[in-house]
């Protein structure tokens, strides 16, 4: 799994500007799946998806989309403990069960902020946030 988030002006990457890019890894796909039902009501509302297999851009008139988004998430999160599990997904060989990630609070909300604030440097550059799946 790999998503990535890129503030772009040409829909291509540029190098050596950190606070231009965030990847959910395959350590954190957990953080992905809890957010997955705002992902899906997002497309709903805009037609763009966050998605591991699918590329979207989104340009300053979606940003508040996004920022909605952040904000509910934020809301999701604080209700939780420090760490809890979300389900990931589900094994069907060699025995059927349910797969879990923990979450951490502090971490979720590390990655909140990194989303935050890339939504303002591309407001303020007035670039785009490219999301790409694999």
């Amino acid at each position: 799994m790999g998503l990535d988030f890129i503030i772009t002006k040409d829909l291509k990457p540029r190098q050596g500007f950190e606070e231009r890019v965030f990847t959910f890894t395959d350590d954190e796909e957990g953080y992905y799946w809890f957010l997955y039902p705002l992902f899906k009501e997002l497309k709903e509302r805009t037609g763009l998806s966050i998605d591991l297999y699918e590329d979207a851009c989104f340009q300053s008139e979606s940003f508040i989309h996004l920022k909605t988004l952040i904000e509910k998430a934020r809301e999701m999160v604080s209700v939780q403990p420090d760490n809890w599990d979300v389900c990931t997904g589900e094994q069907t060989f060699p025995e059927e069960k349910k797969l879990y990630a923990k979450l951490n609070k502090k971490r979720f909300n590390e990655i909140l902020d990194k989303l935050d604030s890339m939504i303002r440097i591309a407001e303020e550059e007035k670039e785009q946030i490219l999301v790409c799946g694999d």
